[in-house]
């Protein structure tokens, strides 16, 4: 007799386990589910926000980029132009994006703000998947990731 009631008790053990656990996988499901119609929600508003307000107009120090596009068709472009200071900085990567996609869409300025929300999702994604792989992650952070749009 003695060995039944063990066994029913380590039977009630399991099967409150398996419950509990159960439930952890629910809340964790949920909360990943939460996190997720955050995320898509923001990404959502931040395009929508793009595709209202964004003008097709030169602004600030892009004005570099239009003598950089004059040269380009004229054929008269050089690596030293690509390579030219601008600021305290050497631009060559983005003048190369600029004149790729200014040849792509006939400079429109708007084009170069989506490909900056694009590349803005792309790193909040990259960060949230890197700190995943860390310690004391928490789907908050994904919530909180996206917050610094």
């Amino acid at each position: 007799m003695r060995s039944h009631g063990t066994a029913d008790s380590q039977t009630v053990a399991l099967e409150y386990r398996s419950d509990h656990e159960r439930h952890l996988s629910f809340r964790q499901t949920a909360a990943v589910a939460v996190s997720a119609a955050i995320v898509l929600f923001v990404i959502a508003g931040y395009f929508r926000y793009v595709a209202r307000y964004a003008t097709n107009g030169v602004y600030w120090d892009e004005w570099n980029w239009v003598e950089l596009m004059r040269r380009s068709s004229g054929g008269t472009l050089t690596l030293g132009d690509l390579w030219a200071q601008h600021n305290e900085n050497r631009m060559l990567f983005p003048n190369m994006i600029a004149l790729a996609l200014g040849n792509i869409t006939g400079v429109s300025d708007i084009a170069f703000m989506y490909l900056g929300a694009i590349l803005l999702v792309a790193g909040v994604l990259l960060l949230i998947v890197g700190c995943r792989n860390s310690r004391g992650f928490s789907s908050s952070l994904v919530s909180a990731a996206f917050s610094s749009f």
